[in-house]
């Protein structure tokens, strides 16, 4: 190939290349519009390549800026809109379009700027506008006059208005899922918060009260996630320090009361709760359900102490927070057999069971329990008697026998009525150790059986004449 056909071959492949680049941008931009609708990122992808070949096509940009809102990026759609207008400052759809969305985001004098600039007929959005101001300036005259929640329900329905016509203005947003928060209606702070990310990914505050509702809802762990995003965009967030900080001072103790609750180390689970509750009312009762769900521990721990006015107490407390918490009816009927409250246990076991229908067999065995106690205490109480708890070991119970044995004999008393008295007790002794030294004995008797219905073994000690051995 000689130097003339080289120069020209190379001629020829530089038109050609440049017939395939204009087409290519052509069908690039036509291919953006077909999946705008269906695939917005490959739109995008389109665009971006359409760009490459000509930055300085405002249209381009106007195009890739619409697919940017589709996806909800309103940092780049105003990027990409603005730098449109940049290059062809005479863009009127272009400033009809920014300003609109400047309206929804709540940017009333960018807003309105823009679409005066526009030259096209925005009498709606003009309107909007007015009436926005108006209703931010009574929003601000009634959080001024009584700053409380009494004015919550007056707050909430401006809040409605003013978000009807700005539906992502970020700080009317956050306004109305504090007042959802702390009037506790969740669905609406979920709502408000899915829109504010949307608005802003980086806003701190919208992260701070997502961590908040996520507390709330006891995901503990994904509301730490959310004060550690808010502390990512605003590194010095005194209020995402303390969430974050007294979130995880729960979690860690919340974890000891489940580790020690299985070890039965009530005293300490009960001084782990109170100061976990502590917290809970420090954060404004921020769970309905966690506030529930920690007296409800507490009421369990004071029931294996036998401290049954405190255990009460607390599952009174519990179910006055979430009148349908299953296991705080179940741990107050624990605490009414405590409190050989027979009946009133039985009703709380029933209540049980009816909210938990999967917990049928736990309560059946429960309300048993309830009737064979209730059944024991007609009879006489062996380890009363005895005095010792109902699970003393045997030789506890040889101990404690030996003590009562010794000091109620009949032939340690003097006097007739005394020792009548003194025969009748040691009868009741005896009867009690026979039956709790032998274990198949004692088993029946604390599932309810009358061993002694029928018979005494022991009645002729009542009369008289005893050769008793304390030896073992």
């Amino acid at each position: 190939m000689n130097k003339f056909q080289f120069l020209f071959l190379f001629f020829f492949i530089s038109i050609f290349l440049q017939s395939i680049e204009c087409k290519s941008k052509s069908d690039l931009i036509k291919e953006g519009d077909e999946l705008l609708s269906t695939s917005t990122n490959e739109a995008i992808s389109k665009y971006n390549q359409a760009i490459k070949m000509d930055e300085n096509d405002y249209y381009l940009y106007y195009k890739r800026s619409l697919a940017q809102l589709n996806l909800h990026k309103f940092r780049s759609f105003m990027s990409d809109i603005s730098y449109s207008l940049t290059l062809n400052p005479t863009f009127s759809s272009g400033y009809f379009l920014r300003g609109r969305i400047n309206l929804k985001l709540g940017r009333l004098d960018d807003a309105e700027a823009d679409l005066k600039k526009s030259g096209m007929s925005a009498k709606t959005q003009l309107k909007s506008i007015k009436e926005t101001k108006k209703l931010i300036t009574k929003y601000d005259k009634v959080l001024k006059s009584e700053p409380n929640e009494k004015t919550n329900g007056e707050k909430k329905k401006i809040l409605d208005q003013i978000l009807e016509l700005c539906p992502s203005f970020l700080k009317y947003l956050q306004e109305r899922i504090s007042i959802s928060i702390t009037t506790a209606d969740l669905s609406s702070a979920f709502f408000d918060l899915q829109t504010s990310l949307l608005t802003d990914r980086s806003d701190p505050k919208t992260h701070y009260l997502k961590g908040k509702v996520q507390g709330i809802i006891n995901e503990r762990q994904t509301a730490i996630n959310s004060f550690k995003n808010c502390l990512k965009f605003d590194p010095d967030n005194k209020d995402c320090k303390t969430e974050f900080f007294r979130t995880k001072k729960i979690m860690r103790k919340l974890e000891q009361v489940d580790r020690i609750m299985e070890q039965d180390q009530y005293r300490k689970t009960i001084q782990l709760l109170t100061e976990i509750i502590q917290l809970w009312d420090e954060q404004g009762r921020w769970s309905p359900e966690s506030g529930a769900m920690m007296y409800q521990k507490r009421c369990r721990a004071y029931v294996g102490l036998s401290e049954t006015e405190n255990a009460l107490k607390d599952c009174e407390s519990s179910i006055e927070i979430q009148e349908n918490y299953a296991e705080a009816w179940f741990w107050k009927g624990e605490a009414k057999i405590k409190a050989e409250l027979w009946d009133e246990a039985i009703h709380d076991f029933n209540k049980f069971q009816e909210l938990d229908k999967n917990q049928s067999k736990r309560a059946n065995e429960a309300k048993r329990r309830a009737e064979i106690e209730k059944k024991k205490a007609s009879r006489v109480n062996y380890y009363k008697v005895l005095e010792i708890s109902e699970d003393a070991t045997l030789p506890q119970i040889k101990k404690a026998y030996r003590t009562k044995a010794k000091k109620f004999h009949p032939d340690m008393v003097q006097g007739e009525e005394n020792k009548k008295q003194a025969e009748k007790t040691f009868g009741k002794i005896a009867e009690a150790y026979e039956v709790l030294k032998d274990p198949v004995k004692r088993r029946k008797y604390d599932s309810g059986e009358d061993l002694l219905e029928h018979h005494n073994p022991f009645q002729n000690f009542q009369n008289g004449g005893f050769t008793f051995n304390f030896g073992f």
